[in-house]
């Protein structure tokens, strides 16, 4: 029974041969989940728990993550790709996604990020982001399934445009 969410970093060891590491485990029993399911019937209901325990609606600065599923669409992990204002992915943040998604076996991904603004529209960054890591994921197999914006009242799938609201 998995009722934690587990949060990674990346690491190279005295080879400079990368690894995965936790960092961080968050307790989701208090959400009455076993598991956090990114299918499309529980989507919006695991990104609500996601922004809830990672408080990612209250955050001054920008803050984007990677969420791996497994081939069951169930969250595997998440990483903290980057901080601040994003002005575009730079080649290095890129290789951590993709590392981080081959060391944790991900077969498919997304990535949420904050809108300090709290508005629920995509940026042209968002849009260009949204292309890279797409091709960024493709070149190893692994799908990415979406790019939202958050906000505390919900999110944008800044693919589609289509905006969810938490209840």
């Amino acid at each position: 029974m998995r009722n934690r969410l587990i949060q990674y970093d990346i690491f190279q060891d005295d080879n400079k041969i990368p690894f995965i590491k936790v960092v961080n485990e968050i307790d989701l029993s208090a959400y009455k989940v076993t598991r956090l399911i990114g299918n499309e019937q529980n989507f919006q209901g695991m990104m609500e728990i996601l922004c809830n325990v990672l408080d990612i609606g209250n955050m001054e600065s920008e803050h984007l993550y990677v969420i791996a599923l497994d081939s069951d669409s169930t969250v595997k992990g998440i990483y903290l790709l980057g901080l601040g204002t994003p002005e575009g992915i730079s080649a290095y943040e890129q290789r951590s996604m993709v590392m981080f998604l081959v060391l944790i076996g991900g077969m498919s991904f997304f990535t949420i990020h904050n809108h300090p603004n709290d508005v629920l529209k995509e940026s042209e960054s968002d849009t260009i982001f949204d292309a890279m890591i797409k091709g960024a994921g493709s070149v190893v197999g692994i799908k990415c399934i979406g790019n939202f914006a958050v906000t505390n009242d919900g999110y944008i799938d800044v693919f589609t445009k289509e905006v969810k609201y938490f209840v």
